[in-house]
């Protein structure tokens, strides 16, 4: 590869699982320049897309022509062996419904379910749980193009009232093993880029602060858009505690919960909101340069100059020290200019059938090569 300037992110950037470089062949990449929506899919994996019925399943199957690697399976990486004829992967909305379906051996695994059904499932026989860490860590997000959110006083006032520990333990279902305190801007599991700066404002949960900020910024109770979805409860949850402790300060929170397809929708619509709940998983992680809330093309658009200043040097720059300490300067910056409102860690729940053998369970998503069923 080369390069017009020198880059400090090549390898990273072709690696980390979540934002991958995908492999196409020529003439199909030079079929869709980079401008325009890609129609024709090529894969390289150990599966194939063999149906899709929407809203019902999504079908893969063995890839037969695929070669796997010779190393020993590492996570993500090394060898990917298909033991499985077929996945199905199979949406199911309701998180009781899940939990009844691994009960029941309708579903061979099932992601992201409710945190206070971890009691149960661990006493169900034929059921195995995983706490899966890291997780997300919960997140505000403002839409910093138009509207409230653009107002950096409103922000901080936010910032400054929010109660973090009682709405992470009601999340995590009262659950210690759930959640974390943490203000670093990367999850400890991935250390090189965890941060521990004293004297961040960070669950501060100081309401006259919160109402002298408000004052400040010029607020006259109009109303805050703020997008949250019950298809994932413990966004719901963060977004239903934080509205209660905002109105106690004075906010005046327009909760709208909609689907998950509509929040995303709208949130790349800067006419359609103020705030959007989400989640920050370790895939945005792995490289300072990956991370979405300091991203100015992810929405809520932290296009600050200063961040994205801070966002250039860490990408040209090589040297691990001198990244990490431009990544200390840019943690202190997102809690001074607080475009989004970061909560604690919080993990997730899995259920596994205990037939599902060698599944991976240090992926913050769920990996299906290597696995095989016993019945």
């Amino acid at each position: 590869m080369k390069l017009k300037e020198k880059s400090g992110i090549v390898v990273i950037s072709l690696a980390v699982p979540n934002n991958f470089a995908a492999i196409y062949p020529k003439e199909i990449a030079e079929k869709f320049p980079p401008e325009t929506k890609i129609t024709e899919y090529i894969g390289t994996g150990p599966f194939k897309l063999a149906e899709w019925k929407p809203d019902q399943y999504i079908r893969m199957v063995r890839f037969d022509d695929y070669k796997p690697r010779s190393e020993k399976a590492s996570g993500y990486g090394g060898a990917k062996l298909v033991y499985v004829d077929e996945i199905r992967w199979m949406p199911v909305p309701d998180v009781a419904t899940r939990v009844a379906q691994i009960e029941t051996g309708e579903l061979d695994v099932a992601e992201d379910l409710n945190l206070d059904s971890y009691d149960r499932l661990k006493s169900k026989s034929g059921v195995r749980t995983v706490v899966t860490r890291p997780y997300f860590w919960p997140v505000a997000v403002f839409n910093k193009k138009e509207g409230l959110g653009t107002n950096q006083k409103l922000r901080q006032a936010w910032q400054a009232a929010v109660d973090i520990e009682p709405i992470m333990k009601a999340v995590a279902g009262g659950r210690p093993e759930f959640y974390r305190m943490d203000s670093s801007l990367c999850v400890a599991e991935i250390a090189p880029w965890h941060t521990k700066l004293p004297g961040l404002p960070w669950n501060e949960n100081n309401k006259e602060k919160a109402k002298r900020l408000l004052r400040e910024a010029g607020y006259k109770n109009e109303p805050i858009r703020y997008l949250a979805t019950q298809e994932y409860k413990w966004m719901y949850d963060v977004a239903l505690m934080s509205k209660q402790q905002l109105e106690d300060v004075g906010f005046n929170i327009d909760l709208q919960v909609l689907d998950w397809a509509t929040v995303v929708q709208r949130r790349n619509n800067p006419k359609a909101y103020d705030v959007f709940t989400t989640g920050i998983g370790s895939g945005a992680m792995f490289d300072p340069t990956h991370h979405d809330v300091v991203n100015c093309g992810w929405p809520g658009w932290n296009c600050d100059e200063e961040v994205q200043a801070i966002q250039n040097e860490l990408a040209r720059e090589s040297d691990y020290k001198k990244r990490f300490a431009l990544w200390e300067k840019q943690t202190r910056l997102f809690y001074e200019k607080a475009p989004s409102i970061r909560y604690g860690d919080l993990f997730g729940l899995r259920a596994v059938r205990t037939t599902v053998m060698n599944l991976n369970d240090k992926t913050e998503r769920i990996r299906l090569f290597n696995v095989w069923v016993e019945k």
